[in-house]
């Protein structure tokens, strides 16, 4: 397995049979992360390495201008976090037509976790929710082949109503 394997959790919904939020493998690191109530606090999942999963990577140095009062945090989904207690991130989803906010990880699917490899950002987000270290998760979900233009506008219109 390299480095760049994806691990994926699938979004439910009724219209659409294939979602997928590519969660990689990265060898980024989040760092101590305050909670500041006047800074809102975004992580961002990608992997600058993979053209499908790289957008939400593209965009942040739009989304760093545009909304100076957020503090975003390039992440490896599986590390272990300075966990707050309400987490949003951005990362990219696959089957989605146009950016979407994710509100609840009750609408993604759970996929097979048979070795460690499987343990997959989705499995972290459910084990800190269930021993009460994140109380809930808001995931921006990017399209992989949407133009970076039309996502960054979208993701940060999303952010906006999300302070």
């Amino acid at each position: 397995m390299s480095a760049h394997t994806l691990f994926k959790a699938y979004a439910l919904q009724t219209n659409i049979t294939h979602n997928r939020l590519f969660l990689p493998i990265a060898v980024f690191f989040c760092g101590a992360i305050e909670n500041d109530p006047k800074r809102m606090n975004v992580f961002v999942f990608g992997n600058s390495d993979l053209q499908f999963d790289s957008l939400p990577l593209r965009i942040l140095p739009f989304l760093k201008k545009t909304c100076p009062d957020v503090r975003f945090f390039i992440c490896d989904p599986n590390e272990e976090w300075d966990a707050l207690e309400n987490i949003i991130a951005i990362d990219t989803v696959e089957g989605i037509a146009s950016v979407r906010l994710f509100s609840d990880t009750d609408e993604f699917i759970r996929t097979p976790r048979i070795t460690m490899h499987d343990f997959d950002a989705l499995s972290n987000i459910l084990l800190l929710k269930k021993i009460g270290k994140i109380q809930s998760i808001r995931i921006i979900g990017v399209p992989p082949d949407m133009p970076e233009d039309e996502a960054a506008h979208s993701v940060e219109k999303i952010i906006k109503t999300l302070r």
